[in-house]
């Protein structure tokens, strides 16, 4: 077989941040506001050269991406600070695939089961509070955040279908570095994350651009939940 893709795409990001400092030290408010478009045309082409065919896949994916955070920090003691935000995000994404075969009569040919056009959106609320100390031989930051986030999704193309979920979950952080005797430390680093599923993950349509690996998505799927965890235990020879 011969396989041939061509790819134009563009990025555009922007980023707003207001920071107000009050008179007394350590309390701020700030408001940041960000947005970013992604869009990408593919064309991709595979060649039978066995059974002289050729299959033209049309391809147009489309996001719009845009999420504003309140944040404000009152000071605790001489070392702490306690921090709360709220962020709203929502990310708009369309995708729109087209594919066509040519059965060695220059003619291309509109392949409905394998064409499909979709349309998902994704919101997410989150509320979040945060403690914060540094001293001198240890730091550590505990955080808790709630979020709610919807998924709706539109197929138009072959068959509409709407279908729309809703998610709770709460996010914890724990970040924190301590001195070791001897002149070493310890650094330890725990979240806890969402994820939302690609529109490519959720159209319900075959992919068999490549005819080895044949995919499927699936408008019902649900967002992940992804747990991190890292511990560095560190020690430097400084006369070596």
């Amino acid at each position: 077989n011969d396989y041939q893709s061509d790819n134009t795409a563009y990025n555009l990001e922007n980023e707003v941040v207001y920071q107000h400092k009050f008179d007394k030290i350590g309390r701020s408010i700030s408001v940041q506001t960000s947005t970013k478009l992604n869009d990408v045309s593919r064309a991709n082409y595979y060649q039978d050269l066995e059974m002289d065919s050729v299959i033209e896949y049309q391809t147009s994916e489309n996001v719009v991406d845009w999420q504003s955070n309140v944040t404000y920090t009152e000071p605790v003691g001489s070392t702490g600070q306690l921090s709360t935000s709220y962020q709203v995000r929502h990310q708009n994404r369309a995708s729109n695939k087209r594919t066509y075969v040519d059965l060695n009569t220059g003619n291309n040919i509109f392949v409905r089961a394998l064409s499909n056009e979709f349309e998902s959106g994704y919101t997410t609320h989150s509320p979040s509070i945060n403690f914060a100390n540094r001293s001198f031989n240890r730091m550590f930051d505990i955080g808790l955040a709630y979020q709610y986030a919807t998924l709706s999704n539109d197929q138009q193309f072959p068959i509409e279908g709407q279908y729309s979920k809703s998610f709770h979950s709460v996010l914890p952080t724990i970040m924190g570095r301590i001195d070791l005797p001897g002149g070493g430390d310890m650094f330890l680093r725990y979240s806890g994350s969402t994820d939302e599923p690609s529109v490519s993950q959720l159209q319900n349509v075959i992919d068999n651009s490549n005819p080895l690996f044949l995919t499927v998505g699936n408008p019902q799927l649900n967002q992940s939940y992804s747990n991190s965890l890292m511990v560095r235990i560190a020690k430097a020879n400084t006369e070596k």
